[in-house]
């Protein structure tokens, strides 16, 4: 079920309008600076984006750099999942449903695992900031927020498509996801579920 296609097509302007004007202010603080050419030295640019961007390496020089790495690729992947859920809030018809089973179900497998992993990462990330933070600012309440809601953001996804498979709109193939429907959904009607997965559903949306 997807709620009201209008009211999130009117949300996600609202926000792409804002993540363009904060895009502007930013832009006019680099504008400030020296001029530098950029597009010089283009081989050693390319390796360097791979080496030190997508590969994380000076990340992994330091303490739980590998957490950093997994946090990185994993929203990388679940990028592709947020995609498809964006469109799907605008054009219900959109959706990776209409993919073959043999593509659809090992695709959203993959999804689930991976959003095991980033909920894993951010508590690890969460406790190590309470026993040894990397710096003395590292424990501050913005981070803390960052963290929970990326963790809400994860939770939500598990019971979205937990509820899903628990009333039969979805196949079990996301093994985190079934067994929180089958902890918290099993028996529930398709009708008595439209509200929960509302809430779900606007959690991970906002």
């Amino acid at each position: 079920m997807i709620p009201n296609p209008i009211i999130f097509t009117v949300v996600f302007i609202v926000a792409i309008l804002l993540f363009a004007w904060s895009c502007f202010r930013r832009f006019g603080l680099v504008t400030i600076g020296k001029p530098e050419n950029r597009f010089d030295n283009k081989a050693a640019r390319i390796r360097d984006t791979f080496v030190y961007a997508f590969a994380q390496k000076r990340v992994l020089q330091k303490p739980f750099g590998i957490n950093h790495l997994v946090l990185f690729w994993s929203f990388l992947v679940l990028l592709l999942a947020n995609a498809e859920f964006v469109l799907q809030g605008i054009f219900p018809g959109a959706t990776f449903k209409i993919l073959p089973t043999a593509i659809y179900n090992p695709l959203y497998f993959l999804f689930d695992v991976v959003s095991l992993l980033v909920l894993a990462c951010v508590i690890i990330a969460g406790v190590r900031r309470v026993i040894f933070p990397p710096y003395p600012e590292a424990i501050t309440l913005d981070a803390y927020i960052i963290l929970s809601m990326i963790a809400g953001l994860m939770i939500a996804y598990f019971n979205l498509h937990g509820i899903e498979i628990a009333i039969g709109e979805e196949t079990a193939t996301m093994l985190v996801s079934t067994a929180v429907g089958t902890m918290f959904y099993a028996g529930m009607t398709a009708e008595s579920a439209q509200p929960i997965i509302a809430f779900w559903w606007w959690l991970h949306a906002l």
